[in-house]
């Protein structure tokens, strides 16, 4: 079974890796060529060709969490490489290069990789510093000993899928980061939603009087005495002063507001004008690009923070108190005329207090419109951030489902591919139980399974917020006082908006065609496990593919029934940089080039041996076959099965 062949776009470009070297450390004497077919590492246990394949890794910085663990770093796992590179690079550094040549291009593109420990890579394009297009960081793909059957591990579905992901990696890692982004405003407008409800709810309480206390004041005014024009005048005059104090009061504490955070604000823009000074200060670099946005910002805080020291300068107490007094004693004849008319007098006390009441009430009331256009905006918010995922869910669905169709088309003799994808995941219905801890509600890991299996995070959040229990109760048919305890539970706990940012569950389940007989993964030996997972290595990507022993992962039968027929094709469409102890795979398979490998002393590997199988057969029999004699005898040992399969091979043809 040969593997798919490239599409057109798939194929314009192709990465090649050159060679490899170091300046320092157990490989600086071990500069290594690689073909850009199949090339095969041979040597001795112990010859540093694990060391080559991490080094590289490290260069490239493939996979983020394994590099740390070669350089040794606080929390990366543990593992038989950690803080290999780390000890065997020391000071040095280590340097790949590549050739990115376009489908029938004249120019071949040359990029050096180079890093040490403690760095970062950096990337050189035809000798030229790249800081902005690093994009052949990601043009290798590495497994070290045992990933394959650490992939195969039913327990390592996220490695599975990131097999899939892998020929579209650059649009995967986009859309991830565009999920993230939605991911962090749903978990932001959640507790925003529930304060915002909190104030409305409270506000809708409060206002439950208004119109009893409107009618009230309609009626009082009705049934007021007539007033003289004079005392009418006199008294739209003492509500105006009223309503002019009332705003000035208003305005004391936006001012004191406004202040309370300039003040907060203060400490932070003297940070800014220090790290601008500091910045600017140092003249020998071309700071032109960002020079006029900096002295702005400066300029910007300065203005700010003067208009503070204003703020903080011009008093309104005082003034404020004057008026006070000033507008009293324009008010004394008001008082006057409605005392010397008792019956008005107390029919306009009334009043006021109902007055004074109402537009109380009615502030209140543009506080609930103002609280009910922020919920609705964040409604909005919400809504538009779920059909973000929503988006990022459904294009990350459609690129693995068709990269396990291509796969199941060309490999289905062999294996068959099935992409699940739901609500239910391990990581959201552990958070769902999480939530549910110390609830004191009965069964809460059957009730969260349930509930994590049935409702995706989205409408088990509307669910709560609507404090409906009897949707959980008729669908789960379960108890309706249980599911109102558990709606209320989560309504109240400070976490549950963080059930938004979870993904649905992708799982990708694999069956293995043993002998046409079917058999899914998890019912296979390891080594057969593995085997299952080579259409997922073994494609035809525009990069090297570099696996170390994956002898190590694969039954032996299927060294040749399986791995030999894939790169046998497959070295013509892509790199392969195999380290191996099994002869088949430089010899069966057609290497076009043999590394062999050794040490001149025990930290330091000797210049490496390289040329076709036939020029280096001797190392592959002396290293791979243990030598002429132990090959020879075996032959003796099986000679009578190999003339009967010759026989049988005669028959059939």
């Amino acid at each position: 079974m040969l593997p798919p062949s490239p599409g057109p776009q798939l194929m314009a470009t192709r990465t090649i890796l050159n060679t490899f070297s170091a300046t320092g450390g157990f490989l600086a004497n071990c500069r290594v060529e690689f073909a850009p077919g199949l090339t095969c590492i041979i040597g001795a246990r112990g010859t540093c060709k694990s060391t080559l394949v991490e080094s590289i890794r490290f260069a490239f910085d493939h996979g983020q969490d394994r590099v740390r663990a070669l350089l040794g770093e606080q929390g990366a796992q543990a593992g038989p490489t950690f803080n290999l590179v780390r000890a065997t690079l020391g000071a040095g550094s280590v340097r790949c290069e590549t050739t990115d040549a376009g489908a029938g291009a004249d120019h071949q593109s040359v990029q050096l990789i180079e890093r040490e420990v403690g760095g970062e890579p950096r990337v050189y394009s035809d000798g030229v510093r790249e800081h902005a297009n690093r994009d052949v960081l990601h043009q290798i793909e590495v497994f070290s000993q045992g990933d394959l059957q650490l992939i195969a591990d039913d327990q390592q579905e996220e490695l599975r899928i990131a097999l899939i992901d892998r020929p579209n990696a650059s649009r995967v890692q986009a859309l991830l980061a565009d999920r993230e982004n939605a991911e962090q405003s749903l978990r932001e407008v959640g507790p925003d939603l529930r304060l915002v409800r909190a104030q409305v709810a409270t506000i809708k309480q409060e206002l439950q009087p208004l119109p009893v206390l409107r009618e009230a004041l309609r009626q009082a005014r009705a049934d007021s005495p007539a007033m003289s024009p004079e005392l009418e005048s006199e008294r739209a005059l003492h509500e105006r002063r009223r309503h002019v104090l009332d705003a000035l009061k208003e305005l004391q504490a936006a001012r004191e507001a406004a202040l309370a955070h300039l003040d907060r604000a203060a400490g932070e823009a003297d940070r800014i004008r220090s790290l601008v000074q500091r910045v600017l200060q140092d003249q020998d670099l071309q700071l032109l690009p960002v020079a006029t946005e900096l002295k702005a910002i400066e300029a910007a805080v300065g203005e700010t923070l003067a208009g503070r020291e204003r703020l903080h300068e011009v008093g309104l107490a005082g003034a404020v108190d004057a008026l006070a007094k000033q507008f009293e004693e324009q008010s004394v004849g008001f008082y006057r005329m409605r005392q010397e008319q008792q019956a008005i007098n107390e029919a306009l006390k009334q009043q006021q207090h109902l007055s004074r009441q109402v537009e109380t009430l009615e502030k209140r009331q543009k506080e609930l419109d103002g609280a009910l256009e922020r919920e609705a905006k964040l409604l909005r918010d919400r809504s538009q951030a779920r059909a973000a995922t929503a988006r990022v869910d459904d294009e990350l669905f459609a690129l693995r489902i068709r990269e396990v169709d291509d796969i199941n088309a060309t490999h289905g003799e062999v294996v068959a591919l099935t992409l699940k994808t739901g609500a239910s995941s391990s990581r959201y219905e552990a958070r769902v139980s999480s939530l549910l801890a110390g609830s004191r509600i009965r069964g809460q890991e059957e009730v969260a399974a349930a509930l994590a299996e049935t409702f995706s995070p989205a409408a088990l959040i509307d669910i709560v917020e609507s404090g409906n229990g009897q949707v959980l109760a008729d669908t789960l048919r379960r108890d309706l006082g249980q599911m109102n305890r558990v709606v209320a539970h989560l309504a109240e706990h400070p976490e549950v908006y963080t059930l938004e940012a979870e993904p649905p569950a992708a799982k990708l389940e694999i069956t293995l065609f043993d002998n046409g007989t079917p058999k899914p993964v998890e019912t296979l030996s390891k080594g057969q496990r593995a085997t299952a997972l080579l259409p997922l290595v073994l494609r035809p990507l525009p990069y090297p593919l570099i696996i170390d022993q994956p002898e190590d992962d694969l039954d032996n039968n299927f060294i040749f029934n399986s791995l030999i027929k894939h790169i046998g094709k497959l070295k013509e469409e892509r790199q392969l940089i195999f380290v191996t102890h099994n002869a088949n795979i430089p010899v069966l398979g057609g290497a076009d080039r043999v590394v062999v490998m050794h040490m001149q002393s025990p930290t330091s590997a000797a210049p490496c041996v390289s040329g076709t199988v036939d020029e280096r057969k001797r190392e592959i029999l002396d290293l791979l076959e243990g030598g002429a004699e132990a090959f020879q005898r075996r032959e003796e040992r099986y000679h009578d099965l190999l003339a009967i399969s010759e026989r049988d091979r005669g028959a059939l043809t």
